[in-house]
Parts: structure tokens; sequence; C-alpha cells
């Protein structure tokens, strides 16, 4: 077990870091209980730190596969496995993993962020939920943390399924994501508290908004994204960052209890109805989604005897007693001027401006308020009992007459993750051409029109590389490719033995000539890249050879199959770049949706109807453009926007490909015609995410501003995605029918297989996707004792009112209906580009990263700043520092590596300073580790600090950083070359 914590330990830190790194505690728990040994093949070159030569582990060497399971298997996933082994544990004879609940017990105990409590307490409670740090274990510069856990001022939980969340993602207001510094846009990732690791985050503008305390005093509720725009220069702290909303089904996906829920509208509402039908009682007027004023709410709640509605009940619990005494003692006096008691309303979120030294409640709170708080003499004999923050409400309540529900119950914490992306997806190098331009004729930058122009042997444009070889059946001559350009008939095989190199036309089992049993299709051999060029630009009318075409210097497939050089030429021509398996693909983070209206995705209602949109999602007759519709689970909506390459405008450039190819190449008539992005509406597209080989298709139906392709919950999972921050590809359907081979892949573990459309599903069955979809609620509606259920700290399974999910309708007529508590006026109506993406120096970034936690309630920037330094300046310093004592050296010409700089062929350079030649070439050897890289984080490690309260130790260490960079690298204007030592 000590062996498996080390290795795990040292995978993480010397390998690469992972989502979630474990103790050595909960390595040994999961060790200690796997009914097998989890082991595997060496993948790294380094020897475990500790604990070698042990006779029951075959190998000193770290063990990757081993390590991953420990990393990203288990821990990741235990919450999840609890809860099937709740459900199906009997039936399949696993009652013996019941330990997992205990190393659930265990991670809970390791990353509580609560203070240390009285062993005795007997207020703490197996169902009470404990705030966990764990988001926060591998924060980096420039990502701010939103909020520390369970802090005052966070991420207010709210149940509740919007257009645009589930599977993974969930909601905020668009003014939070705005007041957030636009750090937090549609698609970015953010690491959450709970319930789940990572989420997306989309808008929805019909939760409760941020709260902010402004440079001048005032306290306001920032209702819309433009008021944020408005007033970000004046915000000094953000109080309350509003409502995340999380649907119901995030929980039953991640086996977590369920929080008490706030009292919020919805939950108001469904008290009123129900008190309206018992008791018989009308009230003139529809409050359903509206909010009444503060006569009507106190008239509603004496006729129906419910709490106030959530607008006019206040945050309590948030405040102390002696705020709450100062507060109450000016109201008596008519005038609030004291610290205290604007303190108190900051607490209780009360909007209202400060006037000189008088603090100015807006009239409708200030009449709530004194009605409240109007028994004087109950009052006074209540405050000389309260002593904590709940005996607040209570006082409240019992007071005015008038229930108070607990407005915030739990508060969520949250940091950024990954930044939104939406990129065309290219390989190292961005190629252009599946074909070799050899290790030197193509150059350092791999370039077919350079190795055209280069001389070898005498003769211009030769490459010495390995290449597949056929022979025409009807002009005897060799082609590379699997058809004869002069005869247009299908070339036959070659093979040749790997020993002798004899030439067969068939696999024999034996070769004639040496008995060989190995043979292969392809030789070294002397291409003539010159000829071949020049007729390649004949075909699609190309007059001279690109600047830049793009190749690579060797073929990695099996049989080292290329393309036609036409394809190339044509994908220059139009800005496009090759992948593995010879398509186009565009990649983007995946973002859900079940519902849109036509302006949302900038399509118009007519041409919406021409492709199947008949009626909304009401069933009425499909007319106007702020109509709802349900998504079909197979459409999708692309990114268009100046803030990024527009999938949009690639895929046009795909289509043009494509026809271009169609009539120049294989003298077809073209198929897409596409002359603008509306031309795109209806047309099929491959979905493929990585490390599968099955794509989905889906059809191209809309367009959106956000870096992220929305589409149906279903076809995100059955790419087997979700919503975590995930991202996937699409490729143009004609691109993949005309030019995928899976010839062309790598004849590597993995890429043989994985991240290729080996296979291709065209009609998406509910029943074989990614069961995470299963958890999407397909209500419109919680019910009442949901919401009063979850004041009891219930699993999810354990509800009495169930809500349906997917998986109570996948064998259903219908599987495919789902729908939505909380609408929003407009699913765009957020940032599209996160702060991180727009910001360019890492400094900007970390100075945003902590400006942002100075000025926000629920988090702590001197603990921020002590968490950068730790998680990310430190470990990237030392790691520097070792890389740079074991560096390679590099050729800035043909690229070679060296372990060591050569000691022969020394030129001393204009400069003078001494450089060593490449021994193969002749060129420039460079160091690949250079000084700025270990010295870029030791400033700003500095400046943290000089202005934060950071620990003595930490202080201590990067002093220490700091003198063994200058004892290594000095004061020196230039670097010493080896001449000087000899």
């Amino acid at each position: 077990m000590k062996r498996y914590a080390t290795e795990v330990e040292d995978y993480y830190n010397r390998v690469t870091a992972k989502q979630y790194n474990p103790t050595r505690e909960e390595t040994k728990k999961i060790a200690s209980n796997v009914p097998i040994e989890v082991t595997g093949s060496p993948t790294e070159d380094l020897d475990v730190s500790n604990y070698k030569d042990l006779d029951r582990v075959e190998t000193n060497k770290i063990r990757g596969g081993m390590c991953l399971v420990y990393l990203d298997g288990l821990p990741l996933k235990a919450s999840k496995i609890k809860k099937r082994i709740k459900k199906w544990g009997d039936e399949f004879g696993l009652e013996h993993w019941g330990w997992i609940k205990d190393y659930l017990e265990l991670q809970k105990e390791i990353h509580s962020s609560g203070d240390d409590e009285d062993e005795d307490s007997e207020e703490e409670s197996k169902d009470q939920y404990t705030p966990s740090d764990k988001y926060l274990g591998s924060l980096t510069a420039g990502r701010p943390v939103f909020a520390h856990p369970g802090e005052k001022g966070g991420f207010r939980l709210r149940y509740g399924h919007s257009r645009t969340n589930g599977l993974a993602a969930v909601s905020f207001h668009p003014a939070t994501m705005e007041i957030t510094e636009r750090f937090l846009a549609i698609g970015t990732q953010m690491k959450m508290e709970y319930p789940g690791k990572a989420t997306v985050g989309t808008p929805c503008d019909s939760i409760h908004p941020p709260v902010v305390r402004l440079e001048s005093g005032d306290v306001l509720k920032v209702e819309t994204r433009e008021k944020a725009r408005e007033i970000e220069e004046k915000v000094e702290e953000i109080l309350f960052l509003g409502d995340v909303l999380v649907p119901y089904g995030e929980f039953v996906e991640n086996g977590k209890k369920l929080l008490p829920s706030p009292y919020v509208e919805e939950w108001w509402e469904k008290e009123m109805n129900k008190a309206l039908e018992e008791q018989d009682v009308k009230l003139g007027k529809n409050f359903d989604g509206k909010t009444p004023t503060p006569e009507e709410a106190f008239k509603i709640s004496d006729a129906l005897d419910i709490p106030l509605h959530p607008r006019w009940q206040y945050h309590w619990k948030e405040t102390t007693p002696e705020k709450f005494k100062a507060l109450v003692k000016e109201l008596s006096n008519g005038k609030i001027t004291s610290a205290k008691a604007k303190e108190c309303l900051e607490d209780i979120l009360v909007e209202h401006k400060q006037d000189g030294n008088q603090v100015k409640v807006k009239s409708e709170d200030l009449k709530v308020l004194q009605r409240l708080l109007q028994d004087k003499d109950r009052l006074r004999e209540g405050l000389k009992e309260i002593n904590d923050s709940e005996a607040i409400q209570e006082l409240v309540s019992d007071v005015s007459g008038y229930m108070h529900m607990d407005q915030a119950p739990h508060y969520i914490g949250g940091r950024m993750g990954r930044p939104e992306k939406a990129e065309k997806r290219t390989l190292n190098g961005d190629p252009q051409l599946l074909f070799p331009c050899g290790k030197e004729e193509g150059g350092r930058m791999r370039n077919v029109s350079a190795a055209y122009n280069q001389t070898m042997h005498g003769e211009q444009g030769i490459v010495e590389e390995s290449i597949i070889h056929n022979r025409c059946p009807e002009c005897g001559e060799i082609t590379y490719y699997s058809f004869c350009r002069e005869c247009n008939v299908s070339a036959d095989e070659i093979w040749f033995c790997t020993d002798c190199g004899k030439e067969l036309d068939h696999e024999p089992d034996s070769c004639p000539s040496c008995g060989n049993e190995r043979f292969r299709r392809y030789k070294q051999t002397e291409i003539d890249v010159e000829s071949m060029l020049d007729k390649s630009m004949k075909n699609v009318g190309v007059n001279k050879p690109p600047e830049l075409l793009k190749s690579f210097r060797g073929m990695t497939s099996e049989h080292k199959h290329v393309e036609p050089i036409e394809k190339g030429l044509l994908r220059e021509k139009y800005g496009l770049y090759v992948n593995k398996d010879a398509t186009v693909r565009y990649d983007a983070s995946d973002l859900p949706m079940t519902h849109f209206k036509p302006r949302e995705i900038d399509v118009s209602v007519e041409k919406l109807r021409d492709i199947g949109y008949k009626e909304d999602h009401k069933g009425r007759k499909l007319q106007r453009e702020d109509q709802i519709l349900e998504l079909k689970p197979q459409d999708i909506i692309i990114p268009d926007s100046d803030k990024t390459l527009s999938a949009a405008n690639y895929m046009i450039k795909v289509c043009d490909f494509v026809d271009d190819l169609l009539e120049n190449f294989y003298d077809l008539p073209p198929f897409y015609e596409v002359e603008d992005k509306g031309d795109l509406v209806g047309e099929l597209v491959i979905g493929l995410a990585p490390h599968t080989s099955g794509g989905t298709v889906g059809r191209i139906i809309g367009f959106t501003e956000a870096k992220g392709i929305y589409a149906h919950p279903y076809w995100h999972a059955g790419k087997r995605r979700n919503a975590d921050g995930d991202e996937d590809a699409i490729l143009m359907m004609m691109d993949g029918l005309l030019n995928f081979s899976r010839q062309f892949l790598p004849d590597m573990t993995g890429a043989r297989t994985m991240d290729a459309p080996l296979i291709l599903s065209t009609v998406l069955n509910p029943d074989e996707v990614d069961d995470e979809a299963w958890a999407v609620e397909t209500v419109d509606e919680y019910p009442l004792g949901f919401y009063e259920e979850t004041q009891d700290y219930k699993e999810p399974w354990e509800l009495d009112n169930e809500i349906q999910i997917g998986e109570d309708i996948v064998h259903s007529d219908n599987p495919f209906q789902h729908g939505f508590t909380h609408d929003s006026s407009d699913v765009e109506n957020g940032p599209v580009q996160s702060e991180y993406v727009t910001l360019d120096e890492m400094s900007d970034k970390t100075s945003a990263q902590l400006g942002l936690g100075e000025k926000t309630k629920a988090v702590d920037e001197d603990a921020v700043a002590e968490l950068l330094l730790d998680k990310h300046f430190i470990p990237d310093i030392k790691g520097n520092l070792r890389s740079f004592s074991s560096q390679k050296m590099r050729c800035v010409d043909c690229n070679e590596k060296f372990r060591r700089v050569p000691l022969t062929n020394q030129t001393i350079a204009p400069s003078g300073k001494e450089t060593a030649q490449c021994p193969e070439c002749g060129g420039k050897v460079l160091l690949t580790i250079s000084e700025g890289t270990i010295k870029k984080y030791m400033q700003p490690s500095k400046d943290i600090i000089e202005s934060y309260e950071i620990s003595p130790y930490k202080r201590q260490e990067i002093m220490i950083l700091n003198r063994t960079i200058q004892s290594l690298f000095g004061k020196s204007n230039h670097q010493s070359g080896l001449k000087q030592f000899t």
C-alpha cells in the first residue's frame, strides 16, 4: 500500500498533474479494499522515489495505467459508484463494495474546510453538509476563485433546470457573469464545490442577481449586464454573487445528498396555490411568476397563512446580533446613520443609498422593515435573548407574525477552470497534407514547397523517404496512390520482404528468397516531389507552388499511405488544416440545450419551418421569432462570433474546399454550393469526441455568439461526453465521406482507433447514449414536496416526491421530451469570451485574479495568494530548475536533439558568444529551457509575498528559490562558453 501511495504521488508530481491529487491516506484506503491487484506495464523512464525492489511488484518504474486508476478512477467516481452500489449492490453481489461509503467519509474529512468543532458537539449530524475545499486543489495563475467553500456571499444553491443547463452544466445570472469581470463567460469551465467536480456556466436571468456595494456606499442588486458594465469601475465589494441554478438531475447523477433549498419564488408559488385550493380563497389577481407589492404580499400571507414572498424576506441569518440591534434601534429613531446598522443592511442584502452620513433605504423595503419590526415591546424582550444569527430570523418571525424562511441555507464555492474554446483543430506543426516532405528536404517548417525547390544528388525536388508502393495493372508503372493517375484504374498491391527487400505481388506466408515471414507495403525511395507537385497544381488550377504547404517529415501509418497532393493544395488555398485521418475539424466546448428561440440562433422562422420546426414547445404554430421551440435531438447550433474563429466561416471554407475538390479532382459536380452561413442550415456534420471511435450525425440549424456548440443532452451523450468543460470536434459530412480513410491513421496504440470516426451513428437511440443524459429532468416544475424534503438532506433516491428524469421515459414512445423550470429572456445574454483569454500577459491575469478576490466578500484574497504560490508558482519554479539541469539541446535549423552540448565544431558567434554547431547540419545549437522560463514566476511571487499575508514558511521558500536562481545564473550579461574552462 505504501508503494501505491508513493507511486501515485510521484506520477502526479513528476509526470503530469491530474484533476485530483488524492492524499496518501486515500490511496491506502482504496488499495486495502479493492479486491484485485491494480498493476500495469511501466510507462515512464522514472523510478519511484521509494519502496523499490519489492518482491510483489515487477518493476521499479512508474506504472501510468495503475496511477490513473488511483487518480482519475476511483477517487473521482466514488460518489457515482456509491449510487450504483446502493441501487444494484444486492442484485449483483457487490455488498463487499460498501467500503466506498467509508472512503467518501474519509475524503470529506480530509477536505473539510469548516472550523474545528468540539467532538462532543451534538449539533454535528451525519446528515449535515460540511463545506469542502477539494476544488481548490489545483489552483493556477490567472484563473480566479469566485467563492471559498460555504462562505457567505458565494453562489446560493438554487434548484432548477434552465433551457441550457443539465448534463453537468449549471446556470448563473448574466449580471453575475459580467460583475465577476467576465472571467465567467458562457462555456467557461468552473470547478465546483458541490454537487459535481466541474461544470460550465450558461446564463439564466430568472434567478437572483448579484448584490454589490459601490465606492459611494450604495448597495444595489445588479439586475442586468448593462447595469453591471455601467458600475464595473465603481464596485467596492461584491456582497452576494447571486444564484447558481443546479438541476435536480445533477444530484442524481453524482449520487450526492440534496441540500436544503432556499425559500425561493417557485416554492412560495407552490405554497400559495396549495393554500388557495384548500381554503377556497380568491385573491383577485394571478401572482404566478409575478412579484407582489409589499401590501399584496402581507395580504396574501394573512389570508393564506403562508410565509411572506421571498422578495420581502431578507437574509437575516447572515448578520450578527450586534448589527441587528443597531438596525432596530435606528429604525425606531427614523434615521439610519451608524456603521453597524449599515453593515446589517448589507448583510441582509437590502438595497440602499449612502447620502452623506445618512443611509436611505428604498421606500418599499423600508415599509417592510418597519412593519416587520413594529412591535417594539416584544422586540425589546427578544433582543435580550438573541445570541446568534439563527435566533435573529426566529425573532423576526415571532415579532412580525409572518413566518420567515431561510433565504440561503447553503452557499457553493467555485473557481475558474479552463476557458471556453471554439477553434480549428490542428495537429502539431499545422500540416495541410498527408504526404512526406523528408526530414531535411522540407526544412524545419516541414514545407513541401521547400522540398520542391531544394536540390539532392544534382536533381531538384527529390525527397528520400519511406512511402507505399502500388503498381498499375495496365501500364505497369509504380504509383503511391491506390489508383493509377494515368490509366484511372485501381492499382495492385506490392509487398516487400523486410529482410532481403524482394518485391512481391501479394503477401505470402514466407519470402521465397530468404524465408522471412515479415512483409510491408512500403520502402525507402526517392520521391519526385517536383514532378508530382507540378502535375497536381495543373489539375487544380494553381499557377505556382504556395510559399508554405505544410506536411509531415515521414508518414506514421502502417503502410505509409499518402494523400493526393491536390488535396493539400486546395486546403492551403482555403486556409484549412488536415487531421490524422485526412478530415478537417473544428473544436468547441460542449453546451447543452433543450429549447431555443429563433432569434437566439440567427435563423428566420421561415427557414426553421422548412427544416421541420412547425410548432413551438406548447404545440402552437410557429409564427414569431420569440416563440420557444424544443430542440430536436440531432440538431446543433455552431459558433459564429467575431471573438474567435467562426465555426460558420470555417465550415463554409470546408464546403468550398469539398466543392473545388469534387470539380477539379474527381470531375464531379459540386455538392454544397454555399454562399453564406445561411446555406449551412440543414447541412449534416459528424460530431466526434477524443478517445472514441464512433461519430454521431448532427444537423446545423443555427448559430451562436458563444464559444461552444449547443446541442441536445442526448447528442452530447451519444458522443460519450457531458458539459463539464469537455470539448469535441465537428466535421462536414461530405468531407468525412470523401477524404476519411483509416489507412491514414498512425500505427500506434490508441491512435489506430481513438479520435477517429471508424463507425457512424446516423440515428440517435436514447437507449444507447451515456446514461448521464438520463438524469436530465423532463418536467417543467418541481413539486412542493421536493422543496420541503430537501430540508432533511435526503439522498435523491429517498424522495417521496419523485421528479421525472430521462431514465423514466427512455423506453417510452417519446423519450426526447424535456421541460425547463426557469426560462431565460435570451440564452445569448452573457459574456462570450472570458477575460482570461482577453488578457495577454500572465502578470495581468494574475493581477486581475487577485483583484477580483479582493473585492469579493466570499473570497479570502490572502488564502488565494498563498494557494497560488503553493499550487502553481513554487512547483513551476522548482520543476523548471530541475528540468534545466537535465535538459536537452536543439538545433535551430534541423531540430535535431542532443542530450548534451556537442563538443566539436565550436564557432564564435559575431556577438562574441560561444555557440555549439550542430554536427548534422552545421546549425546553431541552443538550450531548450531558457533562463527566462525559470525566472518568469519569481517576480510575481515576490510581489505576492510583499502584498498579502503569506505564511512565514512560504515567504522563506520563495526567498530561498530566489537565491538559488541567482546562484545559478548570477548577474552576468552573457553566458560563459565551454572554452573558458579548457
